[in-house]
């Protein structure tokens, strides 16, 4: 049984320079933590920040619909925490007494189910594609 040799991996040549960017001192140390943290380099951490982020388009004004609408999430992010927690609570309680609240239990499922929660995932999508696309 013979070994194939493996071919040799092709480095990227990277010899095109960005334009400086004039960052403070304490961006500067904050940049180069993110990027020790990461186990990059600056150079990589700067590439891979500037290929993955997403980028919103300066001076983008919200209308008013899109304000209330995040506000409305954002509410209904807080209720279904607190409907995890009284779903945590009631899990342990079962682990504990080895009996379950099926009231309670009822109750956190039909609060779960009117919080519609495809509705607030179609919100977001439209909002996030309004403030990358400008549309």
């Amino acid at each position: 049984m013979s070994l194939k040799p493996k071919e040799p991996v092709k480095k990227e040549i990277r010899n095109k320079v960005l334009p400086p960017c004039r960052v403070s001192e304490e961006e500067l140390n904050l940049f180069k933590t993110k990027a020790t943290s990461a186990g990059l380099s600056l150079s990589d951490f700067q590439r891979q920040a500037l290929t993955d982020s997403i980028i919103i388009k300066k001076n983008h004004i919200l209308d008013i619909k899109t304000v209330l609408q995040l506000s409305d999430i954002g509410s209904r992010f807080k209720y279904l925490a607190s409907i995890s927690n009284n779903l945590n609570q009631l899990t342990r309680t079962a682990h504990i007494h080895d009996e379950v609240d099926k009231e309670r239990l009822q109750k956190i499922i039909s609060d779960i189910e009117s919080m519609n929660l495809k509705t607030m995932k179609g919100q977001l999508e439209r909002i996030v594609k309004e403030l990358i696309d400008g549309s």
